[in-house]
């Protein structure tokens, strides 16, 4: 991630906006595409989903879309966020990492 920042603007009522600004190069938005959709794979896959869970889902697949949707040119790219999406992004993120560290252990133990 290069060049973070912290966008406030005003929208058209007068509100502000918080935006999260930074540049990521094509296979960093594609490996953050592919840990937010295995998460969702992962977490949303019991039959059954409360209020919250249904909107937990929708906000986490439209993020996956959105980052999967970027054209795939060379280059950086900047990703604007609201902060909502950058805790969800960050969430999928370690519970990645914490997943293939898991795989990686039953791989090389045959347990866990």
């Amino acid at each position: 991630m290069l060049h973070p920042r912290i966008d406030i603007s005003h929208d058209l009522e007068g509100e502000p906006v918080v935006l999260a600004c930074f540049d990521l190069g094509g296979e960093e938005i594609a490996a953050a595409a592919h840990a937010v959709a295995a998460m969702v794979a992962e977490r949303f896959r019991m039959s059954e989903m409360s209020v919250d869970d249904v909107l937990e889902f929708r906000e986490l697949t439209a993020l996956a879309d959105e980052l999967a949707d970027q054209d795939p040119q060379p280059g950086m790219r900047t990703v604007v966020l609201r902060p909502a999406r950058l805790s969800a992004s960050a969430s999928a993120a370690r519970w990645s990492c914490s997943s293939c560290a898991r795989s990686a252990c039953r791989s090389a133990t045959g347990i866990w």
